[in-house]
């Protein structure tokens, strides 16, 4: 996921998932997800079932942030939180807490794990001369951004691209590079770039006439998935969701539908295209571009679950919000909890 995740009110939100599967070899796997909510009578940060069942507090480690969700590891040993005091690290089973010299703000609040789980790259304009201009300040004009990844063990940051409006990263398999939506200096129509994970240089491998945003590495590294929405003048079918190889070659579109997030799921056969309109959330098979909607809810950040069988995603309704889960036919939707904002897990075996 590589999955990107909104802000609406104070409080943050992990629910812990967990769902029985069989392990490639047959072993017993589950995947969890985090809250900040109700367990054990009073309001904190929880894991719980995948049914709400067994919630149990997540040590003394507390969200603040008003403007995203931690991110679990994938190899499932720490969790990201965000507070006033700046990035922080949780180690899931010892409850011990660390911080990172991230310096996230505005809407750059979007940190990602790498792979083998020892880096996280992210976005942030903190190095933008003009970041305390009054335009920016107020909101009239944006601050630019660079793509950074910081080592979770030495805390170096390593600066992947110039100042642009660059954001919106995922990473191969591999981790030795990343992907990522930005702009050349001086223009404001976002293209795909492709960096080095340890040495920058970027590459832009895709541009056309829309504004090209939410590129996703796919789980078997042979596909980047992203949106391309349209600008004055743009032709219909050169708008909706794209996948293109890593090298630039072979673009092609699998729906007209865009926006505003795309996810694929852990086989790497199908994209989810996550919508905050009713009826508007698919999941589409890469192929062939055969689309299954998702029922009627208006759906805010959707993931695949790590098993491959079901969607998570939340609602909201003045203000009150519910985890929910989908299987990726469309059926057997059920509600999980009460609450809003999550991160789940991969695989765990048990």
């Amino acid at each position: 996921m590589n999955v990107v995740h909104s802000m609406t009110r104070s409080g943050l939100l992990l629910l812990a998932v967990t769902g029985v599967v069989e392990a490639q070899q047959g072993n017993a796997a589950s995947y969890e997800i985090a809250y900040t909510g109700m367990c054990e009578e009073s309001y904190r940060t929880c894991i719980a079932n995948a049914d709400g069942s067994r919630a149990r507090p997540l040590g003394s480690f507390a969200f603040t942030s008003t403007l995203q969700p931690g991110w679990w590891s994938p190899d499932g040993g720490k969790l990201l939180g965000f507070s006033a005091s700046g990035v922080r690290v949780l180690n899931v089973s010892s409850g011990a807490e660390d911080t990172l010299p991230a310096r996230l703000m505005g809407l750059d609040m979007q940190m990602v794990w790498s792979p083998d789980s020892t880096r996280i790259a992210f976005a942030s304009p903190f190095e933008d001369p003009h970041l305390n201009d009054e335009d920016v300040q107020r909101g009239r004009a944006l601050a630019s951004t660079a793509i950074y990844v910081a080592d979770i063990q030495s805390k170096k940051l390593t600066k992947l691209s110039a100042l642009g409006q660059n954001r919106w990263i995922s990473w191969p398999p591999d981790a030795k590079r990343v992907v990522f939506s930005g702009t050349e200096p001086d223009v404001k129509k976002s293209d795909i770039y492709v960096a080095d994970a340890s040495a920058g240089n970027p590459r832009r491998i895709f541009s056309g006439p829309t504004n090209n945003v939410q590129p996703a590495w796919s789980p078997r590294g042979d596909q980047i998935a992203f949106l391309a929405t349209p600008l004055t003048g743009t032709k219909p079918e050169d708008s909706g969701i794209f996948v293109v190889r890593p090298d630039g070659t072979m673009p092609r579109r699998v729906s007209p539908l865009y926006g505003p997030t795309v996810t694929w799921s852990p086989d790497g056969r199908l994209l989810l295209i996550c919508r905050s309109t009713a009826g508007g959330s698919q999941i589409i098979e890469a192929a062939t571009g055969k689309a299954t909607i998702l029922g009627n809810d208006a759906m805010l950040d959707c993931t695949v679950a790590p098993d491959g069988r079901s969607v998570i995603f939340r609602t909201s309704d003045q203000g009150k919000g519910a985890i929910w889960a989908i299987d990726v036919d469309g059926s057997k939707r059920r509600k999980l909890a009460d609450g809003s904002f999550f991160a789940v897990s991969p695989l765990l075996k048990r």
